[in-house]
């Protein structure tokens, strides 16, 4: 007959003997030991220490805070969501947890539902440019540009040094077609932290590349390979420079191996879909677009030729 198991004898142990401040102290020890673990990429250890830490103290917000933000890095946003949910109902004053499930929400594309939790998450502390920041993406994912700009802007007067906070501002000047307002925030992300803002020189190589200044667009691609972080996007932004210049073989050797380190790249599938509509091959662009648009709405960039390639399907049907 087997004998009772150690771990089993040590929870219960914990659960019924030991007083409630070290009960705690041991959950934040398995906390610190989790976060190390996710710190290092490593979830399936990190889950089970979180999980652990929930069993000891069922009732401590922090610990369900911890596990969701684990399932979110794991793309499994309905455990993540669970968690949150509980961890603000343990504590309806915790803004990071409204924040966590307002993200959440904005990846499984209820974006006014991520606009409720930043708007508690900004009444709990109204401090914090990186929820405003939050907040204008999910505007902006609506195309409320005048909502997103002023949410830009308010982040950016609480931290001025955030280099992404103008990457994404940028962005929306690119989308209303100001490129000067647009490079002017893309080259002061730069400025900022010139090894870590990464979209700004890619915002700038499309620029670049709309302006016919292919050099200096492949410049930029390359320089955000080198400085490493964020190849499967810099590969496909380095696609669009060789789609523009109709140098498709190469468009699509990069989309290849953007797609082979990140099987979500969004950008990847806009520009393989591209090269699939200039090939009149309408069946694979419209898979490729939908690809694209099953992970992000708001894309400005193939709108045009998404609409003509529908159309076209539609007739042919």
């Amino acid at each position: 007959m087997a004998g009772p198991s150690i771990q089993h004898i040590g929870l219960s142990y914990l659960k019924n003997h030991l007083d409630r401040s070290r009960q705690k102290s041991y959950a934040n020890a398995l906390l610190r030991d989790g976060d190390r673990c996710l710190q290092q990429n490593n979830h399936q250890n990190a889950l089970m220490y979180f999980t652990e830490a929930i069993t000891v103290t069922p009732d401590y917000d922090l610990s369900y805070h911890y596990r969701g933000r684990t399932y979110y890095e794991l793309a499994q946003y309905q455990q993540a969501l669970a968690d949150f949910e509980y961890a603000v109902t343990l504590d309806p004053a915790n803004h990071l947890a409204y924040d966590l499930r307002g993200i959440v929400h904005f990846r499984l594309k209820q974006y006014e539902q991520a606009i409720s939790d930043y708007d508690r998450a900004i009444e709990l502390n109204p401090t914090s440019h990186y929820t405003y920041e939050n907040r204008g993406v999910a505007y902006c994912a609506l195309k409320q540009y005048d909502l997103a700009f002023s949410n830009y802007n308010r982040a950016i007067k609480l931290d001025p040094t955030c280099p992404h906070t103008y990457e994404n501002r940028g962005l929306v000047y690119y989308a209303l077609e100001d490129t000067v307002s647009a490079l002017t925030n893309f080259e002061r992300a730069i400025t900022i932290s010139p090894n870590q803002a990464h979209y700004g020189y890619l915002y700038r190589a499309s620029m670049y590349a709309g302006q016919g200044e292919y050099q200096s667009a492949l410049e930029n691609c390359n320089h955000v390979l080198w400085l490493g972080g964020k190849n499967e996007v810099a590969y496909a932004y380095r696609a669009r420079v060789y789609y523009v210049q109709s140098e498709y073989e190469q468009a699509l050797a990069d989309c290849a191996r953007s797609l082979k380190i990140d099987s979500q790249c969004v950008e990847a599938y806009e520009v393989r879909g591209l090269v699939a509509y200039q090939q009149k091959q309408y069946e694979s662009a419209l898979e490729d677009f939908e690809k694209a648009r099953a992970f992000e709405d708001n894309l400005f960039w193939i709108e045009d030729e998404y609409s003509i390639v529908c159309n076209i399907l539609d007739k042919k049907a």
